[in-house]
């Protein structure tokens, strides 16, 4: 896993050493489908203050939409 790539690198120090994900994810999963408006889901983000929101189809996971991919398309 991750650790094993980076795990030399940690230190006692480091406030994340030790921790495991279940014990830093949050408990609510924000979802769209693919069919949804960008539009409703940039709302939704907004409203609840969500960075990313999984894609699923079938309620299995295809992508991810994230405020950088919102920012991106209002660049352009």
């Amino acid at each position: 896993g991750l650790f094993e790539l980076f795990g030399d690198h940690l230190s006692s120090t480091d406030p994340l050493a030790g921790k495991t994900v279940a014990e830093i994810l949050i408990g609510a999963v924000f979802k769209a489908v693919p069919a949804d408006p960008v539009s409703s889901v940039a709302r939704m983000m907004v409203d609840l203050h969500v960075h990313r929101v999984i894609v699923v189809e079938s309620n299995k996971p295809v992508g991810i939409i994230s405020s950088m991919d919102l920012i991106k398309i209002l660049a352009e």
